[in-house]
């Protein structure tokens, strides 16, 4: 089954522009082992060769609206996203109808999609209408290794992040259930916690409780003090 759809991809670029001389360019893709991180990774590649000035920083991103909104403020200055997105951020339409995004312009089509649904010969799914009432999976997430962990950059609590001057080496994306990796769920990771902020939190709100709770008390007895001075 076959289904021609007009979705566009293109490159965006903020109209204050990016002084690729004087800094390093910061690319919006999309989620690593995707295929816009593929395009961008491959796009800044050739980009390099061709002059070496130009440098750039791939940022792992949520996809097109995300990069049009980073786009327009100024979190990046290239982007991937889809053509009906573009427009609709700039017009405030649709998803971006109480948001609009401006400060950006596209400059480059990268390609026409036509999108294939492709089901199983003996499936008994027919049209598109069939698929109601069914769960259909979207994808999977997937799970980036490092040659060297200990390379990535520390950006706070307990995210790390990966740039060219990092010595983490290549990110390697796998499919979760495989030889080095496993997704569970309704499980909490240990490292998600910080044992030392929630006492610190914990203790703050107990002592802000007993303070409340003695405010009350003197309270209570300023009162029956008045009422003892009236009778």
């Amino acid at each position: 089954m076959r289904q021609k759809i007009g979705l566009f991809l293109c490159l965006a670029l903020l109209l204050t522009g990016c002084s690729y001389q004087t800094k390093t360019i910061r690319f919006g893709a999309a989620d690593i082992g995707g295929m816009y991180y593929t395009v961008a990774n491959a796009y800044a590649g050739l980009a390099s060769k061709e002059s070496s000035d130009l440098k750039f920083e791939v940022k792992n991103t949520a996809g097109s609206a995300a990069n049009l909104r980073l786009l327009s403020g100024n979190y990046i200055d290239l982007g991937i996203a889809q053509a009906d997105l573009v427009r609709a951020a700039h017009e405030g339409t649709g998803s971006f109808s109480d948001n609009r995004q401006q400060g950006y312009r596209a400059i480059a089509g990268l390609y026409t999609e036509a999108c294939q649904i492709v089901v199983r010969a003996d499936s008994d799914i027919r049209t598109l209408n069939d698929l109601q009432g069914k769960t259909v999976s979207i994808g999977k997430v997937a799970i980036a290794t490092f040659q060297n962990p200990e390379g990535l950059s520390k950006k706070g609590s307990f995210y790390y992040g990966a740039a060219e001057s990092d010595n983490s080496g290549n990110a390697s994306a796998t499919i979760p259930g495989g030889s080095t990796s496993s997704l569970m769920t309704g499980y909490l990771e240990a490292s998600n916690v910080d044992l030392a902020k929630e006492f610190s939190d914990m203790i703050t709100t107990q002592r802000g409780f007993q303070a409340n709770s003695k405010i009350i008390t003197v309270s209570d007895e300023i009162l029956s003090d008045l009422i003892n001075m009236k009778r």
